[in-house]
């Protein structure tokens, strides 16, 4: 016979930790039909919960709890994957978040069970104490999100590959799940207004306190990571583009001065300047005047440093940008899209010996209320595409770029397109502009 009171809880606490789950996974970057994939992963956990998990209690009845509500949390990080563009290290962590919540919440709840019930009771209504329950629940969570979960955003390439995520799951099921389990079973043998449950359930608090605050430093200190990173390439990006504006101009000085005793003997004696000086001069005052004015300051830095750079490797660099449209961008944001997209272009340019095909057009305007961003360059390799974007001819651990830049275009209400035919790959970016 089915225990309705237990179908009931498994289905309640299952709900809850996927709703936790939830709402953490919504920070990073969603897959297409993320409410149809939603809707899925409720009807799953559902069917996970009606299986009646607890039945006969083969395993015990702390065991069995453990097992089932180990198996939601396995399930929810499937799901986190199914609905989410994220590695399974990043799903991991997320629902061990989500799972730490609920747990939290369950045991805040609880807490007050002794001085509630009587009153509760008289009032007839000790039916009721899962609506408190619910109360806190979401209490707790809109906290969390408020506090924790907002850190995740552009955290979901932050822990590819990061199999310390492991010890963060088992430190969930033991400690968090297991004490929840243990601490059910007290409350059928003891019941839970008495002082020994009571005890054990300020320790479970305790306990999901820590793993949440654990889980936060973890969150935090990936962010503090990504930014210390953006601003050490934006630092030696600067330094870069400062190095080669200073060998430019020392360049063009040297010339010049060639080029003033050039005059001097000319004067002096008569006779016709070098046409090599002249040509040689040309070259480095193009170089010079190479510096691009689209009206963003850190597109101008991109587009000189990587002009430059092109013109070193003999690549031809055309661009038609409307930087002011940009504005509404950080400079960051700029990097990731513009850098990557063109470092791309010019090392599958680099690898083509065909002086004609050594050519990258950039274009970047609005359209209507729409940024649309363009790149395209000639490449001797059709590359192999996975989830819309080309995977990495180097392997695992690169091609975070272009993901990195989907991100970005995401997270600005756009998306990202790649394709590649006859030997042309096209990069496109489209974003809506912000209304004002």
């Amino acid at each position: 016979m089915i225990n309705l009171d237990v179908l009931q809880g498994a289905l309640f606490s299952s709900l809850q930790v996927g709703l936790a789950s939830w709402f953490c996974l919504a920070h990073l970057t969603q897959r297409e039909d993320f409410a149809a994939r939603s809707l899925v992963a409720l009807t799953t956990l559902v069917a996970l919960a009606l299986l009646d998990p607890f039945k006969g209690e083969a395993l015990g009845p702390a065991t069995s709890r453990l097992a089932f509500f180990a198996a939601v949390l396995s399930v929810c990080v499937v799901l986190g994957v199914f609905l989410c563009r994220i590695s399974l290290w990043t799903s991991i962590f997320c629902c061990a978040v989500g799972c730490t919540v609920q747990n939290l919440a369950s045991s805040l709840a609880k807490l007050p069970y002794r001085l509630l019930t009587p009153a509760m009771t008289a009032l007839g209504i000790e039916r009721q104490f899962s609506l408190f329950g619910s109360v806190v629940f979401l209490v707790v969570l809109l906290a969390c999100n408020a506090l924790l979960f907002k850190q995740l955003e552009s955290f979901e390439h932050g822990i590819e590959n990061d199999r310390r995520m492991l010890a963060v799951y088992g430190a969930v099921v033991v400690l968090g799940i297991g004490l929840s389990a243990l601490l059910a079973h007290v409350d059928d043998l003891l019941g839970p207004a008495e002082p020994t449950s009571m005890m054990l359930r300020v320790c479970h608090v305790i306990v999901c306190g820590f793993l949440l605050f654990v889980e936060w430093e973890i969150a935090v200190n990936r962010r503090l990571e990504q930014d210390v990173a953006l601003s050490a390439r934006l630092a030696h990006e600067r330094e870069r583009q400062m190095e080669l504006s200073r060998e430019t101009i020392e360049a063009i000085n040297l010339k010049c001065h060639d080029m003033r005793h050039q005059i001097r003997t000319l004067a002096r004696e008569g006779g016709v300047v070098d046409q090599g000086v002249i040509d040689d001069m040309e070259h480095q005052i193009r170089l010079y005047d190479s510096s691009v004015r689209t009206g963003n300051d850190a597109l101008d830095t991109i587009l000189t440093e990587k002009g430059l750079l092109c013109e070193r490797h003999s690549i031809t660099l055309s661009s038609i940008a409307d930087g002011s449209a940009l504005g509404f961008m950080p400079v960051s944001d700029v990097y990731s899209l513009f850098g990557n997209a063109l470092d791309n272009a010019i090392e599958a340019v680099d690898r083509l010996a065909d002086p004609t095909r050594r050519v990258i057009s950039l274009d970047v305007r609005t359209r209507r209320s729409v940024l649309v961003m363009s790149v395209e360059n000639y490449c001797d390799f059709v590359p192999q595409f996975r989830d819309g974007l080309p995977v990495s001819e180097r392997g695992e651990g690169h091609g975070y770029g272009m993901r990195s830049m989907r991100v970005t275009a995401e997270r600005w209400g756009g998306s990202l397109s790649a394709t590649c035919e006859n030997g042309l790959f096209h990069l496109g970016v489209v974003i809506p502009l912000p209304q004002e």
